[in-house]
């Protein structure tokens, strides 16, 4: 009685030690795809600062050659104004028309401007937005990687302990020394090497 006891509670030790390593891989398996799934956000937020870039660069060509545009107009239009000035009173009635044209052209370029100082600092927020989004899941891809290296290791290290020594079945029996294998009760074949996986307290804290 006292044999089978003993025999069982290894048994249930091993079923236990069994259980703990088949849940520290399936917690590898996750924390994996979970780095998987981090990496591809990554990728897709890469690309759309990629975007956001390209677009931010297309609105401020278009604004610089609108501003270029509207100065070569202004430019003239005050080349106008001059030579109407100097004509005298005949030309007073053009020479106001050209500077009310002026002061127009003057709000249109002041418009353009602000749109895109405005544009400039949209877009500004929303690239640094994206940066800090993308070293967020930078930092989160490489939490995960430690945490999957530490649980990699930890198991590693639990199929490398020591299966307990073989147990005293009664006097008269002798204890076999670490290193000889016990017919039956899963004693280690060489070396004293179990692959018993580690006990939860032995594994590292954040698991």
């Amino acid at each position: 009685e006292e044999l089978d006891r003993k025999s069982d509670d290894l048994l249930a030790h091993n079923r236990n030690n069994s259980n703990q390593l088949a849940e520290a891989r399936a917690e590898i398996q996750t924390s994996k795809a979970r780095v998987t799934e981090l990496e591809i956000s990554e990728g897709n937020l890469k690309h759309k600062v990629e975007s956001l870039s390209a677009e931010f660069e297309a609105v401020q060509r278009r604004q610089e050659a609108a501003a270029d545009d509207a100065n070569m107009q202004l430019t003239e239009l005050r080349k106008e104004l001059e030579t109407s000035t100097r004509l005298g009173e005949l030309r007073k009635e053009a020479a106001e028309q050209a500077k009310g044209r002026v002061t127009e052209l003057e709000g249109v370029l002041r418009e353009l401007k602000e749109g895109a100082e405005r544009v400039v600092a949209a877009k500004d927020e929303e690239l640094k937005k994206a940066e800090e989004v993308r070293a967020a899941l930078e930092a989160e891809c490489e939490r995960q990687r430690e945490s999957v290296q530490r649980m990699m290791t930890a198991a590693q290290t639990g199929q490398q302990m020591a299966v307990p020594q073989a147990l005293d079945f009664g006097q008269g029996i002798a204890t076999p020394p670490v290193g000889t294998a016990t017919p039956g009760f899963g004693a280690p074949r060489s070396g004293g090497v179990s692959l018993t996986p580690p006990t939860p307290s032995t594994l590292p804290s954040g698991l």
